[in-house]
């Protein structure tokens, strides 16, 4: 009797452990679609040490440079010690005709850091805590998110980590599209707590200008 319970006891144990590892259904990815990706995901940044100020920078060289603070936390007063010069250093860069670079500065104890390429960007982080902060890892990796299809535009919460159905278009990322051959690429995406990214495709999901690219 004792050797029943014992196995139905590691039977409940498993099974309560499985259902607990991760949601079992992703969730579709939704955003405020009127700005960027990136300024979306800043609003839910959440750096583990406490600056007394901190923004999310956006400097951009289409037509004129210049740069906009586009998420900014703490004592707006301290603003005035950042310097918003134009800059091309940042850990994440976008565009083709012109080119929107992304980094972020703090201030602590009066003194003003710059996060601007991956590894500091981690330590300014201290662990991946929320789904923006990795779905920021999964932007940095040239990884896309459907907007209409949840196969490449979706997110679960595990234990450990966050999982993404994201997407790829195989044509990579030329401004040069044939239409006729157009596709989109799901790729599964895993981020880790400490900021370790892996992935493997799910294959085409999406095929056509009309499904893929007029689809809304």
């Amino acid at each position: 009797m004792r050797k029943i319970l014992k196995y139905i006891g590691l039977i409940i144990f498993i099974f309560s452990f499985t259902c607990c590892e991760s949601e079992t259904e992703f969730k579709k990815i939704e955003f405020d679609r009127s700005i960027d990706v990136i300024e979306n995901i800043g609003r839910n940044l959440n750096p583990d040490e406490k600056y007394e100020y901190w923004a999310l920078l956006r400097a951009n060289d289409g037509g004129h440079e210049h740069v906009d603070v586009i998420n900014e936390f703490g004592n707006l007063n301290k603003r005035k010690l950042i310097d918003l010069t134009y800059s091309q250093d940042g850990f994440l860069k976008r565009g083709h005709h012109s080119t929107s670079t992304y980094y972020i500065l703090a201030v602590k104890d009066n003194k003003v850091f710059k996060i601007e390429d991956t590894q500091n960007l981690l330590l300014f982080l201290d662990g991946i805590d929320t789904m923006e902060e990795a779905l920021l890892i999964t932007q940095m990796n040239e990884f896309g998110i459907d907007d209409c299809f949840i196969e490449g535009g979706a997110y679960r919460k595990t234990n450990n980590r966050y999982e993404f159905q994201l997407m790829r278009s195989n044509h990579g990322n030329t401004s040069i599209i044939d239409l006729g051959s157009y596709a989109l690429i799901q790729h599964l995406v895993f981020v880790e707590k400490n900021g370790k990214l892996s992935s493997k495709s799910g294959g085409i999901y999406c095929k056509g200008k009309k499904e893929c690219i007029d689809c809304e």
